[in-house]
């Protein structure tokens, strides 16, 4: 008997969406980029999809580091001259070395898909506004350093676990340090009360999920005996990241700082066609790579919810979404702390006014990333370089 999927996700998460449509289901489901079934959940004797394809794409590796073997191997056979075999012996060596690291590497990505599809529910109680609830990942493995701060995730508007795709499994790999992902509580797999929506609704800024995030990271870090951190929002994350940084109490507790791809710089009225344009090429982009995140195209049906928690849930990402098209000047006041800004970014058009923000805060340090919105969630490397760690 299968064992009910330990981590499922909705279907279409912001251009992901229309980026199906524009794309067509057809070259989708042929590069098994989209599937009926989530590729991230599992049941209790396989591994989830999006790993296996991980794992395919090793073996394959070491299937061409096999045959480099052998063809050194076959040069052997006539050839006696000592100097001759030990160049090919040290040759032998280095692709043995290259074949056992990729064993190491898929061992390590088991752990990392591991912990992330282990994910744990946190309610935190809001005392006026009512108790909140997401379902948030620990990346923490045998392979973590202790010594490293953990980084807290901020994510995106209404976006569960899985909305930065690859992101967090790539920057566990590269930096062995402990990432505690915090969905929005208005995501597919979390909750909000009628009272959380109104008061988001009628707030200046984000201010309930601000105190939603403070509360959660202040319960986790007291759970976990974690003194200190670094933070990370990606996207409306960065804005709130933003308030938590400038909080009294939880700033102190916070060492490098860093938001990716905010929105709040271009309102999103400006330049609407040049705006369409860049998403148009960065969809192309994605499709000529065959790069959409492989753990973000899944069913959402199977998240059980009443028809008044999703009008709660709906009702508060409509907002966020609204505030969020305006200009938000979130990096007034803020200290040592690094923004990445994706060169095609559609959805925020940060690049359009990256020279205002830099000369009204010069305690900011700016990076320009290659890419969309959606760089980091796909090809993640130019954004964990960018990455103040």
């Amino acid at each position: 008997m299968l064992e009910k999927p330990s981590f499922q996700h909705p279907e279409k998460i912001w251009t992901y969406g229309y980026a199906e449509d524009m794309i067509g289901k057809g070259p989708l489901y042929e590069k098994g980029l989209a599937t009926q079934k989530s590729l991230i959940s599992r049941t209790k004797f396989e591994r989830p999809l999006a790993e296996r394809v991980d794992r395919a794409e090793l073996f394959h590796e070491v299937i061409h580091e096999r045959e480099n073997l052998k063809q050194e191997k076959d040069s052997e056979k006539g050839k006696r001259s000592k100097k001759f075999l030990e160049k090919v012996e040290e040759k032998i060596q280095v692709i043995k070395e290259r074949i056992g690291s990729i064993f190491d590497k898929s061992k390590k990505k088991d752990k990392i898909y591991a912990a992330f599809l282990d994910t744990k529910t946190i309610s935190t109680d809001l005392g006026n506004l009512g108790t909140q609830k997401i379902d948030y990942v620990d990346i923490k493995t045998e392979y973590t350093d202790s010594t490293k701060n953990p980084m807290f995730i901020i994510m995106g508007v209404g976006n569960d676990s899985n909305g930065l795709g690859v992101f967090p499994h790539e920057l566990a790999m590269e930096t062995d340090r402990r990432i505690i992902m915090l969905p929005q509580p208005d995501s597919y797999h979390g909750r909000v009360t009628g009272r959380f929506m109104l008061a988001e609704l009628f707030s200046r800024k984000f201010e309930p999920h601000t105190r939603f995030f403070k509360s959660t990271i202040q319960e986790i870090c007291e759970k976990e005996n974690i003194e200190r951190f670094d933070i990370c929002g990606v996207s409306a994350g960065a804005v709130i990241a933003s308030d938590l940084i400038k909080d009294e109490e939880l700033g102190k507790k916070i060492d490098k700082k860093n938001l990716m791809v905010p929105p709040g710089i271009t309102p999103i009225y400006e330049n609407p066609i040049k705006r369409m344009i860049m998403q148009a090429r960065t969809i192309e982009d994605q499709r000529k790579k065959g790069k959409l995140p492989k753990t973000m195209v899944t069913d959402f049906t199977s998240v059980q919810k009443s028809w008044l928690d999703r009008i709660f849930q709906q009702g508060t990402f409509l907002i966020m979404a609204l505030k969020l098209a305006r200009r938000i000047p979130w990096w007034k006041d803020l200290k040592d702390t690094n923004i990445i800004i994706a060169r095609e970014d559609a959805v925020t058009y940060g690049i359009k006014h990256i020279d205002k923000i830099a000369s009204s805060n010069p305690n900011l340090k700016i990076k320009i990333i290659n890419g969309g919105h959606e760089r980091h969630s796909v090809e993640p490397g130019d954004a964990i370089k960018a990455l103040d760690l």
